[in-house]
């Protein structure tokens, strides 16, 4: 939706639009729009769909920034991730383990400090997941 009134509306507009009372975010919206830019390479478009889904009702914070980091992940931009990062926490955004991972796997590959505690994956969980999983299966097959 941003992204037409992006194209057909002066930014101001299409901003008070966008964080119309009441309008709630279309998750399956932001991904298709997200993963666009990501595929793209519209590092701009992404930042802005960020900035002005901001105060949107039910709009997942963690999962706008992520779409950045993974771009920066991408063009190898560390500079923009620390960025981003900063970001996040000047709006609180809670950052969720993956987002974590993301971010410290991007400054790491470029020599520089990862500046929070690192959560490490539970590979015993994934074990278990997967055990349940084949066990469901083996029951429907």
């Amino acid at each position: 939706m941003w992204g037409s009134y992006r194209l057909v509306c002066p930014r101001n507009v299409a901003v008070d639009l966008i964080q119309t009372p009441g309008l709630r975010a279309k998750p399956g919206r932001l991904q298709w729009y997200g993963e666009k830019c990501i595929i793209s390479n519209q590092m701009e478009a992404l930042e802005q769909m960020v900035e002005m889904t901001a105060k949107l009702f039910e709009c997942d914070r963690d999962e706008m920034y992520s779409y950045i980091l993974r771009l920066c992940k991408e063009t190898n931009d560390w500079q923009k991730a620390e960025a981003t990062w900063t970001k996040m926490q000047e709006e609180n955004v809670i950052p969720r383990e993956r987002t974590l991972r993301l971010l410290a796997d991007i400054l790491k590959s470029n020599g520089q400090v990862v500046p929070f505690e690192v959560p490490e994956v539970n590979l015993h969980v994934f074990k278990v997941l997967k055990g349940l999983l084949r066990t469901v299966h083996n029951l429907f097959s």
